[in-house]
């Protein structure tokens, strides 16, 4: 997301959040295309009605899930892209931070938490409060 300063961030646990999120639609996917595969009516069934009805209900089927299945792979694709981005983002977040000879945020907390936390905050809640 872009700041008011134009600064580019992300929330790492908010996109594995979504990830998490995604992989849980991924699931609700997979039950539906096992469930349809099962769903199975019997070409006899179809008898009093003829045998163009039974072909086009098995074609039907077979096309429900081709799409329910190409579905789910490309869920699984953008999830796991997803995953990888905000895991090499995060990476590349901590490395740059260590490189100008700070720490890494750690995973869960954000650089405010960190400041508030540390013992120099009274003093720049004092200061601030002073100018």
């Amino acid at each position: 997301m872009t700041g008011p300063t134009g600064q580019y961030t992300v929330s790492p646990e908010a996109v594995r959040s979504i990830v998490g999120n995604v992989g849980g639609i991924i699931m609700q996917t997979m039950n539906t295309v096992l469930d349809l595969e099962k769903m199975i009516v019997a070409p006899a069934s179809f008898a009093t009605i003829g045998t163009a009805v039974a072909s086009a209900n098995t074609q039907l089927q077979t096309r429900q899930v081709t799409a329910l299945r190409s579905l789910l792979s490309l869920l699984q694709k953008v999830n796991d892209l997803v995953k990888t981005s905000v895991d090499a983002y995060d990476t590349a977040d901590q490395a740059v931070a260590t490189g100008y000879g700070g720490q890494a945020t750690p995973a869960g907390t954000t650089p405010s938490a960190a400041l508030w936390s540390s013992p120099t905050a009274t003093q720049v809640a004092a200061r601030a409060v002073g100018a």
